[in-house]
């Protein structure tokens, strides 16, 4: 496997595989909140992706030696503004049939890389 952080073009270039994985990943999930679904990833990432969160929103992306999209971690802030302390991720997701190490071995990257990202934009708070 691949992990990669990627802009909006790469994300746009791949929608249909990356929104794809997203459902296949959230179709049977339970939310804390009611009403959410798949939709939600979905929207907040292509929200993202239009530019609606801003400038420098990055995401890790992770494909198979194939390279189709089997997990990422989204909408990572690679900019601060000036007085910004604290920020927010996007969703993160694994496709159901992942097996378990490979998996555990992605998320690990996922979070190591999102948090020296992270800080290394300025973040003291994530």
């Amino acid at each position: 496997m691949e992990i990669m952080l990627v802009d909006a073009s790469f994300m746009k270039d791949r929608w249909d595989d990356i929104e794809s994985a997203l459902r296949r990943s959230f179709e049977d999930s339970q939310s804390n909140d009611e009403g959410y679904t798949a939709d939600n990833p979905v929207e907040f990432t292509r929200s993202a992706v239009e530019g609606k969160m801003g400038s420098g929103v990055k995401h890790l992306v992770a494909v198979d030696e194939t390279g189709k999209v089997i997990g990422g971690f989204f909408c990572i802030h690679t900019v601060r503004k000036e007085g910004q302390e604290a920020t927010d991720a996007g969703w993160i997701f694994a496709v159901p049939e992942l097996d378990r190490e490979p998996r555990r071995e992605m998320v690990d990257t996922f979070f190591e890389r999102a948090f020296r990202t992270l800080r290394t934009a300025g973040f003291k708070r994530i």
